[in-house]
């Protein structure tokens, strides 16, 4: 499953770069508004050709490769969600559950090919409890990985929060670039000339356009990250619950039987 998702997220990701780069080709080669153009793609009235230099266009490569992963982690998060559909676990109240019963719990999260985050906790704490016929053991098994794939989800958003570090640092570095070329052509040019001051401040401010720009994409980034992982976190809450009900609290534990009565198996 792990080298499945390894794969659609290359696909993902060469197909964001490719987005990435038209978008870039279309602001630069549509007739669009001069500042609506700046403030996209860093493009000015006076250069017909790309600016291939400009921060604007790693943002945009940054911010799809962000967009793609998330939407990997949704796919991750619907195929998760399944799984709580498919009756991994026995569901009818009045029955117990006992070692005998694991291997068919085992086998039909097998062959519904349960390799999320439920199956995987469903085939630990079968196996847990065929060996050891513990519950106390058994429900150890439960919250242990139930932290550990928590932890695995937090985890598997460091890219995204990386790119969204990323994003406003590339603004604030086209911002810092754009302010020295405004300084250095306030520098060369003719203090007496009326048009120096507002063509210094035109540069100044398309500068901080990058920065804009930046923090918007981080905004949307951050928001559908924060919207998905909790979704993440709340269906593995939804599946810890479900063992809880359909296996530990209907387990029969034999060995704290055996202890209390340990003639009776005589």
């Amino acid at each position: 499953m792990k080298s499945q998702y390894k794969q659609i997220r290359i696909n993902v990701m060469c197909n964001a770069i490719m987005l990435a780069l038209l978008i870039i080709i279309l602001c630069n080669a549509l007739p669009l508004p001069p500042k609506l153009a700046c403030f996209l793609v860093d493009k000015h009235e006076t250069t017909g050709s790309i600016n291939i230099f400009a921060a604007q266009n790693a943002m945009w490569v940054a911010f799809l490769c962000g967009l793609g992963e998330i939407y990997v982690r949704w796919n991750i998060l619907k195929n998760d969600k399944k799984e709580l559909h498919m009756h991994l676990l026995p569901e009818n109240p009045q029955k117990l559950l006992d070692s005998k019963d694991m291997a068919k719990i085992h086998r039909n999260v097998v062959n519904n090919n349960a390799c999320g985050h439920l199956g995987i906790i469903i085939r630990m704490m079968a196996s847990q409890f065929q060996s050891s016929k513990s519950l106390e053991m058994t429900t150890a098994v439960l919250n242990t990985e139930t932290e550990a794939r928590n932890t695995e989800i937090d985890l598997g958003y460091n890219m995204i929060r990386y790119i969204a570090w990323l994003l406003p640092t590339l603004g604030f570095i086209g911002t810092v670039w754009g302010i020295l070329k405004a300084l250095e052509a306030a520098s060369a040019g003719d203090i007496s000339s009326g048009d120096l001051l507002p063509n210094v401040i035109s540069s100044m401010s398309v500068a901080f356009w990058t920065t804009l720009l930046a923090l918007l994409m981080s905004c949307v980034l951050m928001c559908l990250m924060h919207y998905v992982q909790g979704e993440e976190e709340s269906n593995l809450n939804k599946c810890s619950h479900y063992c809880l009900e359909h296996f530990i609290n209907r387990l029969l534990d034999v060995s704290h039987t055996q202890q209390k009565y340990p003639h009776s198996q005589r």
